[in-house]
Parts: C-alpha cells; structure tokens; sequence
C-alpha cells in the first residue's frame, strides 16, 4: 500500500507540474470566466453600437381606411407599438401622408427597416429586407395585436346586447396551477446535459492520458526498472489514481473559474438572459443528486482508466496506442450517445442499459432526473456499476501484468488470453 501511495504522488506531481497541465488549465479557466462574463461585455458593446447606430430599428406603421372606418385597430398606433416593441422606433404613416404603394420604396432605400400595414381583417403586409434577420424579431407581436384587432371589429357586427357576453366567453383561457411533489426535475433536468458532456470530454482527455503514460514508459525502458521496484498492479493503480486525482485538480480549477465568474456577473445575467439568471438563483439541487453525480463520475472514471491501462500495456510505441484504444472510445461514444437518444427511446429498453456498466454513468443519471428511476434504483446501478470496476481491474491487472513486460509486435487477443492463464 505504501508503495502505491509513492507512485500515485509521483503519477500526481509529475502531471501537476508540467508545463503542459499548467497552461492548459489556465487557457481553460480564464475562456471560462470569460464565457461566464457575457453579460457585462455585452453590456459595453451594446452601449458603444448605441452611439454609433442609435440603438434603434426604424419602422414605419400604415393604417388602411377601413379601420378608421370600422373603429376598429386600437393598440396598433406607433405609440402603442413603441411600448411593446423594444428597440424599435415606430413613425406614424399616417401622419406623415405615407401611401401604401411607397412602403417597399422606404425599406429599400433603407429610409426604414420595416413597414407595417393594416386594413382590417386577419391579414396585414409586413415588408422587411430579406438579409436582415432582425427585422422579423416583430411578427409575433403584431401576430397578437392583428388577432386582438380582427376580434375586435368581429365583435362590431354583434348586437350590444350580447357583446358583453361574447367578450366575456372569448377571454376564457385555461390556466395550470402546477404542483410540484417529491422532486425538483425541472430545476435538475439540465444536469443530464452537463453531466453527460462533462464526464465524457474528462474520461476521452483523461484515459488517453493513463494509456500514454503507460507506453511512454515501456518506450524508455522505465518499466523494467519500476517492475523490480513495485508490483504490476500497484503500478496500475498508481496510475489510474494519479491521474484521477490531477484530473480532479484541472476540474477543480474549472469549477472555481465558472463559480468566479458567475458570482461577479450574477446581476446581469437576469437582464442579459432572464432564463439563466433565474436557473442559477432559483435551482434547488437536491443533495442526494449531488452525491450520485460524483459517484458516479468517480465509478465512471475507474471503469474507464482500468480498460486504458490494460490496453496500453500491451503496445510498445506510442503510434500504436491509438489502435488499442478504440474499444473504450467506441464504448465511450455509444454511453454519450444513448445518454440523449434515451429521453425518446423505449424506457423499457433504457432501464437495461442504465444497469450495463459502460453505460450506467451516462444513463441512470437521465433515469433518475427523469423520475423513471427511484433511489432503489439508482443504489441498484451504482452496486452494479462498482461490481464492473472490481471484475474489470481485476482482468486489467492480468492483462497489465503480463503486457508491460511484452515489447515488439502487439499480441492479439487470443495469445493474450493464453499468456495471461499461464
């Protein structure tokens, strides 16, 4: 034990101290903060194009003359629209002796962004320029307010006598009154996203990382010399929790960047993107959702490192590390990919996968955010899951035992398997 103890803090130190390690974590913690830092950057674009361009659209609103002479159209005054519309100037066609006929002259020669004619009904004219996006950020609003129009002059045809009632009838509208028993899922729903991504980039990045240790060593001839020194499998586990450990360190740093940067701009990330803002204050994590989530990942992470190890004892050149690698890749990409297919495939068919180790880390976690999975479930998964890392270092370690001592032309498997059972 004590010999394990010295290779993980050799395995740790050597990864922590490279320059490499070093630099990469800080490209990646200060993209991070910035990234979390949006919000006040946009801020100071958005004033210095407000002194350049105004800030404002330019639109211009026509009403025809049936609806001056049905009264109808009320709340589509540019007045009116302003308020509704932001960072939209609305000028009054009407006032200013606009025709219908010269509206597409005005947005082409780019005297406005948009027009806007109504003349009663359900249909209205909307001339926007085909290359500007931006002009079509309006439609949905004046979609209401030509609907609100069209029942307004509707109800004009009805006696006065039972307006009040049509009125009455049409405002009728369903409203759900949610309540919410026995979980957050709704806050907690987009962890499976994070979670998902995030544990799949660290066991890609950071496998390869156990493989190239590994075949860096046997390269240099290191390997005869730490053979004599430690047990095979007290160097796998070296270097499994060596580089679990510096992998937590990087994530660590990554974490306390995210954090930094959210706590700074907090404030404006609810004017920026109210849904953010109101996902970060509002989120009640549960802590049993915690606790799985890092279980997880470790157990994730062990399964992972132990099939990397293996394999990369078995080669003797670090170009050939790539072909013994594609196993825990394939299988890496299959968990990440049914962790999202899972939401649409047969749940039935999604329970069993969540109890096959490869996948369980991705997949129960989905399961039990979703609620197909209760905590029986998931303490079932994760005793499954830890049974797989157990089998799974334990052929690792035969196979590790016998690979880092074969040098040359890597063995297949079938020879493996029969040098591995004598």
């Amino acid at each position: 034990m004590k010999r394990t103890g010295i290779i993980i803090k050799f395995e740790y130190l050597g990864y922590v101290k490279a320059k490499s390690f070093v630099i990469t974590t800080l490209i990646f913690a200060i993209l991070l903060l910035l990234a979390t830092s949006i919000p006040s950057f946009a801020g100071l674009l958005s004033g210095t194009a407000e002194k350049v361009t105004g800030g404002e659209s330019k639109a211009v609103v026509l009403l025809g003359p049936n609806v001056f002479d049905k009264s109808s159209g009320q709340g589509l005054e540019a007045e009116y629209l302003g308020a509704l519309t932001k960072g939209t100037k609305w000028t009054d066609g009407n006032a200013k002796k606009i025709k219908q006929e010269d509206l597409k002259g005005l947005v082409e020669e780019n005297d406005y962004d948009f027009a806007f004619y109504y003349d009663g009904g359900t249909d209205y004219d909307y001339y926007a320029r085909g290359d500007n996006l931006g002009a079509y950020d309006q439609v949905a609003v004046l979609d209401a307010l030509v609907t609100e129009a069209a029942k307004e002059e509707a109800l004009l045809g009805v006696p006065e006598d039972v307006r009040n009632d049509v009125e009455e009838i049409s405002g009728i509208t369903a409203s759900c009154n949610l309540i919410s028993i026995g979980g957050e899922a709704g806050d907690n729903f987009w962890i499976c996203y994070v979670f998902a991504m995030f544990l799949y980039f660290v066991l890609m990045m950071y496998g390869n990382f156990v493989t190239s240790s590994v075949v860096t060593e046997k390269t240099s001839k290191t390997m005869e010399l730490l053979i004599t020194a430690a047990k095979p499998i007290e160097l796998m586990m070296g270097k499994v929790f060596g580089v679990g450990l510096a992998a937590l360190t990087q994530v660590g740093f990554i974490i306390l960047s995210v954090g930094t940067g959210l706590a700074l701009n907090l404030d404006k990330w609810k004017e920026f993107q109210p849904g953010i803002w109101s996902l970060l204050t509002e989120s009640k994590l549960s802590i049993s959702l915690v606790v799985f989530a890092v279980v997880l990942f470790l157990l994730g992470y062990f399964f992972y490192a132990f099939i990397y190890a293996a394999l990369g004892s078995t080669v003797s050149k670090p170009e050939e590390a790539a072909t013994v690698t594609v196993l825990p890749i394939m299988l890496l990409i299959a968990a990440f990919l049914l962790s999202f297919l899972s939401f649409g495939l047969n749940k039935a068919i999604v329970a069993v996968l969540s109890y096959i180790p490869p996948f369980t880390p991705f997949i129960m976690m989905n399961r039990y955010v979703r609620g197909d999975a209760g905590l029986t479930s998931m303490l079932i998964g994760i005793a499954v899951l830890f049974a797989g890392v157990m089998l799974v270092a334990w052929v690792a370690a035969k196979i590790y035992r016998v690979g880092v001592m074969m040098y040359g032309k890597p063995m297949g498997l079938v020879s493996l398997i029969k040098t591995m059972r004598q």
